[in-house]
C-alpha cells in the first residue's frame, strides 16, 4: 500500500542585505526606519542535525545559479522576507 505523510522540519534560513541606518530624530529632523536593499538568501539548511545544534547546508552540492534553484529560493525569500528584514536590521544594529 502507497500512502503519503508530511514531515514537518525546522530550516534556518541565512539572508544578507545592504542596510541603511535609520534616524532616531530630533527636534527639526523627523525618525525614520532602517532601510534594507538587495535582501538575499545565502544558504538554507537544517538547524539541528542529529540533536546537534548546527548548520547543515541543504544546498551542498546544488548550481545555487540553476534558473529553477533561483526560483525555489526566491519563492522562499517571498514568503520570509518580512523575518528576513528584521533580522539582517537586528544583526545591523549589534
Amino acid at each position: 500500500m502507497m500512502t503519503t505523510s508530511t514531515v514537518y522540519i525546522e530550516l534556518a534560513v541565512k539572508v544578507s542585505g545592504t542596510v541603511t541606518p535609520g534616524f532616531a530624530g530630533d527636534r527639526t529632523d523627523p525618525p525614520y526606519c532602517p532601510d534594507v536593499e538587495d535582501v538575499e538568501i545565502e544558504d538554507v539548511g537544517e538547524a539541528q542535525a542529529f540533536g546537534v545544534s548546527r548548520f547543515v547546508s541543504l544546498l551542498d552540492g546544488v548550481d545555487a545559479t540553476n534558473p529553477e534553484v533561483k526560483k525555489v529560493l526566491a519563492n522562499l525569500l517571498d514568503r520570509i522576507r518580512d523575518n528576513a528584514v528584521d533580522a539582517i536590521v537586528e544583526e545591523a544594529a549589534e
